[in-house]
Formats: C-alpha cells, sequence, structure tokens
C-alpha cells in the first residue's frame, strides 16, 4: 500500500517483490494498493481533516480487499498515522470478539 504520488515506493516494492520471488522458485503475485495521502506537503491545517477522511476510507477499502497486514512498515507519519491507526483498531476489535466468543464456547451464555 502506497500513497498517491509516491512513485519511488512503488518502483521499490515491485523490485523487492521481483527480487524475492526470482530468488524462491515459487510464483507469489502481489498487488501495490494506492490510498489518498492524508495530507499534502504545504497543505492547510484547515483542510486536512478532510484529507485524512479521505485517506482513512482508502485504508479500510484496501484492507477490505485485501486483509489486514501482519506487519506494517511505514517511511513517514502522514499516511502512516492512519494505515497504522485503522490496523491497530481492527486488531483490537477482533481480539474482543475472540474473547467474547471464547465465554460463549465455554457455556456461560455470552452472545
Amino acid at each position: 500500500m502506497i500513497s498517491r504520488g509516491d512513485a519511488l515506493s512503488a518502483k521499490k516494492a515491485a523490485a523487492f517483490e521481483s527480487a524475492s520471488t526470482s530468488a524462491s522458485s515459487s510464483s507469489a503475485s502481489y498487488d501495490i494498493l494506492e490510498i489518498p495521502r492524508a495530507r499534502l506537503v504545504g497543505q492547510s491545517w484547515l483542510s486536512t481533516p478532510w484529507t485524512c477522511v479521505a485517506c482513512l476510507v482508502g485504508c479500510v477499502r484496501a484492507f477490505a480487499r485485501v486483509g489486514l497486514p501482519d506487519v506494517v512498515v511505514c517511511n513517514g507519519p502522514g499516511s502512516a498515522v492512519v494505515v497504522v491507526g485503522v490496523c491497530f483498531f481492527c486488531k483490537v476489535c477482533f481480539q474482543i470478539y475472540i474473547y467474547i466468543l471464547s465465554f460463549d464456547l465455554i457455556g456461560l451464555g455470552w452472545g
């Protein structure tokens, strides 16, 4: 997942994926998903909440398409705050769901 307009990260991700697939004999596929930037360089602080919401929606759509990642590697604070926030929120909600489900499984009648 890259921020819109980050061509360098897209090139590096493609080079990494092609090198890792050539090193191993498997032919794994990958997608590079583009999300809106949370804040543009020099953007007014008054309009920043709107672009953060657009980034949030883009993150949710991307994670709904491919699932939550096991590891998040970020190279800057802009969109990384939103990406990590969505991952953290989803992981916390998922863990709470598992916790409540385990009560139901042991027969306490929850759920």
